[in-house]
């Protein structure tokens, strides 16, 4: 999954993009992850230009307080940047997603992502791949892992370190609160990204029938070749 996220990087059509591998699952990653990634990472690819191991062994940071320890390693290391894209490494991006969320928040937004995304159910006991569509409710909502912001305003507005329920790796009403704060933009990305979907967050809210998600058995094809990895 990580080289399907790495792959859709490198194929960005936005040439001015550096890659932060962040991990939190608390492995020995730079001797046992790493090594199988680096055939991946072509030698003069200097878009992958850093490699972060996040020590925490506990499992219980949330989202936020992870997410903000990236970025200050970024900033301690001296990475020039000054915008944060999200990139999961189960996600598929195509290759416009970066140049097209570039042009919507240069329009003087503080944040900007997807409302609209489709999400792929992996074959599961002779249950074949099924497309989906997540459709938010709330038309000015960024899906988290489509999250673009500037990094001024990250300085300005960290992410809140809010573990929900229990359960610290869930990140949406934290999120929600986060983008309340400021001015952002929110479009269709259907086609600029795919999502997995997991048993531990969205499977959940798709079994429970919830109006935001809609089966989209036409896109079945074209989003399991792109998650084939």
């Amino acid at each position: 999954m990580c080289i399907r996220a790495i792959r859709s990087f490198q194929a960005q059509s936005y040439e001015s993009r550096q890659l932060l591998i962040w991990d939190s699952s608390g492995r020995n990653l730079p001797y046992d992850m790493y090594p199988r990634l680096r055939p991946q990472i072509d030698a003069d690819d200097r878009a992958v230009i850093a490699y972060a191991l996040n020590p925490d062994t506990t499992g219980r940071k949330s989202i936020g307080a992870l997410r903000n320890e990236a970025l200050e390693t970024a900033d301690t290391a001296g990475i020039p940047y000054d915008l944060v894209a999200h990139w999961d490494s189960d996600d598929w991006s195509a290759s416009g997603r970066l140049t097209d969320q570039v042009h919507a928040i240069t329009r003087d937004y503080e944040a900007t992502g997807y409302n609209t995304m489709t999400f792929w159910r992996e074959p599961e006991n002779g249950r074949p791949g099924e497309a989906w569509r997540y459709s938010s409710q709330d038309a000015q909502y960024c899906i988290g892992t489509s999250l673009m912001y500037w990094r001024d305003t990250w300085k300005a507005k960290p992410f809140p370190d809010m573990p929900i329920k229990g359960e610290p790796r869930v990140s949406g009403a934290e999120e929600l609160g986060w983008q309340l704060s400021m001015k952002r933009w929110s479009s269709p990305g259907t086609v600029f990204m795919i999502a997995s979907v997991h048993t531990d967050n969205t499977l959940c809210k798709i079994a429970a029938g919830m109006k935001e998600w809609n089966r989209q058995p036409e896109l079945d094809k074209w989003a399991a070749e792109r998650m084939r990895l």
